[in-house]
């Protein structure tokens, strides 16, 4: 056993040599050096930058993920900048190339897209957590909302058209950033919802809507066909060598601890009232045969469904 794992430890070894010698990510040297113009408007969760400077966030995560394939180096532009300004600077050749772009008619007619898409992203309309003058899937109630929207997301027309079909009207509010939209919903004295995309990481909101997901793509000034075919190598690179990477970024910035307050129905929210108000503790059952799913451990439920029903519990405040 013991010369049997020394053998297929030696054969991963030269499997990860071979590997690695051809590698596009170890040619990286032998590709001209560019400095690169990248897009870098502020939005929480996927373009951040602290106090000391340091980048940080899904669309960050991507840049540094494409540079591994190309000899880029980044100057980030635009962090007090709008996405509407952002999406202008480009076309006016002041940066590079953008990421999080949708398409839409008026986009491919201004730009070029990557032919690989980046992600994939949906529209959400959301309320301050404790608003419960919104009701999920209660369309009635949304009637009449004063809701904020960033200048020039593709985003507003597709609750536009959300609204349209669900037979609801609304007042538009438009605000130049993300952390002013946030800010006014959370004051609320301009606004009670917003709408934005599902890659802003939102906090003290109940989210009502989840909506019309589609892919957003790398986008450079139209016709700059040399920066696009590095782009597109680089994506196609890191689509062999990694094709995970998608995923696991949104893993990374859009699922731990984002969105912990849960928006509940009427009958829902009069259900938990009714166990708060009985001070109702529940007794649960759960099978303790189905380690590591669910068993006891030292007299405690313990495994992924205690984990998950633990969790769901504190988020809905139920004892038990």
């Amino acid at each position: 056993m013991g010369r049997l794992i020394i053998r297929l430890m030696g054969l991963m070894m030269i499997t990860l040599g071979i590997w690695l010698a051809e590698s596009p990510v170890l040619q990286a040297e032998e590709v001209p050096h560019v400095k690169v113009r990248a897009g870098f408007f502020a939005f929480d969760g996927y373009h951040m930058m602290d106090a000391d400077g340091g980048h940080n966030g899904y669309g960050y995560e991507v840049l540094q993920l494409m540079a591994r394939y190309m000899n880029w180096e980044y100057e980030y532009i635009g962090y007090d900048r709008s996405w509407g300004q952002m999406l202008a600077m480009l076309q006016d050749g002041e940066i590079d190339l953008l990421t999080s772009a949708q398409k839409t008619p008026e986009r491919l007619a201004d730009f070029d897209f990557s032919a690989r898409s980046i992600g994939t992203s949906a529209t959400i309309f959301s309320v301050k957590a404790g608003n419960e003058a919104f009701v999920v899937g209660d369309y009635a109630s949304y009637d009449g909302a004063r809701v904020g929207m960033l200048y020039g997301s593709s985003r507003n027309e597709d609750f536009a058209r959300f609204a349209a079909a669900h037979g609801f009207s609304y007042v538009p509010v438009y605000f130049s950033s993300e952390e002013e939209l946030t800010q006014a919903l959370q004051t609320g004295r301009e606004i009670n919802a917003i709408v934005t995309s599902n890659l802003r990481s939102s906090h003290d909101e109940w989210i009502l809507e989840e909506f019309n997901p589609s892919p957003f793509y790398v986008i450079v000034r139209k016709g700059n066909a040399k920066l696009l075919e590095q782009v597109d190598y680089a994506l196609s690179q890191l689509d062999i060598y990694s094709p995970e990477w998608r995923s696991e970024l949104r893993q990374k910035f859009y699922s731990q601890g984002n969105n912990r307050a849960i928006a509940f129905s009427v009958e829902e929210r009069a259900y938990l009232r009714s166990l708060d108000l009985q001070n109702k503790v529940l007794r649960v059952a759960m099978n303790p045969d189905m380690e590591p799913y669910s068993f006891f451990a030292d007299g405690k439920a313990a495994g992924i469904l205690p984990d998950l029903f633990a969790e769901a519990a504190a988020r809905a405040g139920i004892r038990y």
